[in-house]
């Protein structure tokens, strides 16, 4: 077999598994895509306000007091939203970032909480594009409360009732949220898992289905 031939092979043999990875990276992609629509669509600014309060009561039961920086946490998924449903003044504050492939556009927010418990949220630049009001039912100083149910009794200093308010406060937690459009989600899924399946396949891994 001549150096040619077998050159010829070898890229045929590649091409067959990126092919291979290529199918596999499309339905992973598209049961991704599936599952985020059917789970987490956000259509309104109140879906935003659960991922925050999600968040919010996950992490904030496990915050020690000693300290009242504020602490932020990333939703670990992109999110997908449904721009036509979505406010003017927040569709229009939106900074987007095109992804290597140029195929889908996602846009970096952030969700903040003041002591009232009332929400604000940001673009990348720290730009509001959107509030809303806490529910009336909401008490930001739930967590303190729980914790402490004498703490108004007199059994505390004000400078004690101070220092937990502000250490044990939900607007300590500030949510970071990666949105895309849900009608180019597919498309955004398709480029990382093809990214992904390719550099298996050089790597000898052959990006197999998942």
């Amino acid at each position: 077999m001549t150096v040619l031939c077998v050159f010829f092979l070898v890229i045929t043999l590649f091409s067959l598994v990126v092919y291979a990875a290529s199918e596999a990276a499309q339905r992973r992609a598209k049961n991704r895509a599936d599952d985020l629509i059917a789970n987490f669509l956000v259509s309104s600014l109140y879906d935003l306000e659960a991922l925050h309060l999600d968040t919010v009561n996950s992490l904030l039961p496990i915050i020690q007091p000693g300290t009242n920086t504020m602490l932020h946490s990333t939703v670990p998924f992109v999110v997908p939203f449904d721009v036509d449903s979505m406010p003017e003044k927040f569709n229009d504050g939106l900074i987007g970032e095109w992804n290597d492939e140029e195929t889908a556009v996602s846009y970096l927010i952030y969700i903040v909480m003041d002591e009232e418990g009332d929400l604000t949220f940001l673009n990348d630049t720290g730009a509001a594009i959107g509030d809303l009001d806490a529910a009336d039912d909401y008490d930001p100083l739930w967590l303190v409360k729980l914790r402490y149910p004498d703490l108004e009794n007199g059994s505390y200093t004000k400078a004690e009732i101070e220092y937990l308010t502000a250490t044990l406060h939900a607007n300590r937690i500030a949510t970071q949220v990666l949105l895309v459009p849900s009608d180019s989600l597919y498309a955004y899924l398709l480029a990382e898992e093809e990214a992904a399946s390719f550099a298996a396949a050089l790597l000898g891994g052959g990006g197999g289905d998942r």
